[in-house]
């Protein structure tokens, strides 16, 4: 993996190492046990299983990441082994009603890149939804590519990248639609996300591409987000700088002030 970890150690010089299965299976055991705690302890309406972004389940469902030659690597089947156990643990753990999971096929983070996403997320999708009702997600959610860069890549770079997938037809495959469309199949509700805006996420919902859009950053810098929408009132920018640390470290999070329309 290129890049540095957050302690500045060079990934190249300290490669991570293979997970033992029975590893695999202590962590699957400690998902479920932490997704408990996060509802009986803590409060939690609900966990999301964090399937993405280039971190440990999707490590194991890239074809370029997993050379694994166990039950756990090769097969689409095998690559996603983990990420079902885990899926299936937590919804047995806290039930299924309480239980979401994000994806993102198009993503590059951390060197991801698979060689047919969406193909291979569309079998996964297909798999959820056609599992039990006991251990069916509540919901999927997804970063678009449609407006949205992803944490490597600009826009006019990602949509350059997305040129290289074409189906066996010649078709761009570069939509989230097809993803949304295996899950309606199991009643897995969709929610979509990255950098929408009062007018584009309502026409993402007419078109019912979604069923609900999620907002992060304008969320962290307008307290009042959702009343900012229903006004058409200006929103504050948000201060990347301050997203994962700040000094002082509230700054950035209880800072942003509430819309007042005498200003």
């Amino acid at each position: 993996m290129s890049g540095k970890y957050p302690d500045g150690t060079d990934c190249a010089e300290n490669p991570p190492r293979a997970m033992s299965v029975d590893e695999i299976h202590d962590i699957t055991k400690e998902w479920a046990a932490a997704a408990k705690r996060a509802v009986e302890v803590a409060g939690f309406d609900g966990v999301e299983i964090h399937g993405a972004n280039g971190y440990l389940l999707e490590q194991f469902l890239h074809d370029n990441i997993n050379q694994r030659t166990d039950d756990y690597g090769g097969s689409l089947e095998n690559r996603s082994r983990f990420l079902f156990e885990v899926v299936s643990a937590v919804a047995e753990a806290i039930g299924s009603q309480r239980t979401g999971l994000r994806l993102s096929p198009f993503n590059y983070f951390q060197d991801t890149k698979d060689s047919d996403p969406s193909g291979h997320w569309f079998t996964i999708c297909e798999k959820l939804a056609s599992l039990p009702a006991a251990e069916r997600p509540l919901y999927v959610h997804m970063q678009v590519v449609e407006p949205r860069f992803d944490e490597v890549l600009d826009e006019k770079q990602k949509m350059a990248s997305l040129e290289e997938y074409t189906s066996e037809s010649g078709t761009k495959q570069n939509s989230l639609t097809p993803f949304r469309r295996a899950l309606e199949l199991g009643g897995i509700k969709f929610l979509a996300c990255g950098n929408f805006n009062r007018e584009d996420a309502v026409a993402k919902l007419k078109s019912k591409d979604a069923d609900l859009i999620v907002f992060g950053r304008n969320f962290v810098a307008n307290p009042d987000l959702v009343e900012r929408f229903r006004n058409g009132w200006a929103l504050n920018p948000y201060d990347r700088s301050t997203f994962y640390g700040a000094d002082p470290l509230d700054k950035g999070y209880n800072d942003y002030p509430v819309y007042d329309p005498k200003q």
